[in-house]
């Protein structure tokens, strides 16, 4: 494995974590688009290249989504079967 995919690969773990404890504010460039015209905002990379999976690190990418007014990545996480939260009433 080359170091620039091992170096990926640590990026990805620390993004999933950073979603899992609500680190929203933080993992705010990867829900931005990239540098180049164009260029896909690298949570959409990960999620294109099947490399995010899991239900519940996918809903908490679509919650940053909306949190950072990431429109396109949330509709983009929408389209790709992703389900929007639902509002909890009293208990």
């Amino acid at each position: 494995m080359s170091s620039k995919h091992r170096s990926d690969d640590r990026h990805l773990q620390d993004a999933i974590g950073g979603l899992l404890r609500g680190d929203f504010s933080r993992l705010e460039a990867l829900f931005a688009p990239g540098v180049a015209p164009g260029q896909a905002p690298q949570i959409l990379k990960w999620l294109e290249a099947g490399r995010l999976q899991d239900p519940v690190v996918l809903a908490e990418a679509l919650t940053c989504a909306c949190f950072l007014g990431r429109v396109e990545v949330a509709a983009r996480l929408l389209a790709a079967g992703v389900p929007p939260p639902v509002a909890k009433g009293p208990a």
